[in-house]
């Protein structure tokens, strides 16, 4: 069974980070913070790079990206209620373990997922829809191809 923990259920949202950034900091408390080099920090682009790249750092990790193709809500393609792997799972890596540390999730998702990993970490858990993430920041701006590569480059790496 895998070690799991939401610190808080929440029924709507509310501004809990200012930005992404501050969002992926926050995981850290939750996780060993013991470097691993042989550890990675799965990010999905463009959004979850900046959240994922602050916990790569605290991790001395490498922040790899995985493409997903985001399930748009119909009417509204650029809104998504979910995303799929492009390649199959990550599991079929054969990683060592696989641990999962978000600021935000959907209400039952962290459930969903759970038995699926070794550990999995969730700050805040709506338990009522509507649920979006933006909602969760102060800031949720659009980000460039920039602002998604540079960080990309910038953590650990095998060199």
């Amino acid at each position: 069974m895998a070690k799991s923990a939401c610190v808080e259920r929440v029924s709507q949202s509310y501004p809990a980070s200012a930005q992404r950034s501050d969002a992926g900091r926050a995981p850290v408390r939750l996780i060993d913070p013991a470097p691993d080099p042989d550890a990675v920090v799965l990010a999905l682009p463009r959004g979850g790079v900046s959240v994922g790249h602050p916990l790569a750092r605290a991790l001395g990790a490498r922040l790899v990206p995985m493409p997903v193709r985001k399930l748009p809500i119909p009417h509204s393609p650029e809104m998504g209620f979910g995303a799929v792997t492009l390649d199959g799972a990550v599991r079929a890596q054969a990683p060592a373990s696989l641990t999962m540390a978000v600021p935000v999730a959907a209400p039952g998702s962290p459930r969903l997922v759970t038995p699926l990993l070794d550990a999995a970490y969730c700050l805040i858990e709506q338990e009522a829809l509507p649920f979006a993430v933006a909602s969760f920041y102060r800031e949720f701006l659009d980000l460039t191809g920039d602002e998604v590569i540079v960080p990309l480059g910038s953590v650990h790496t095998d060199e």
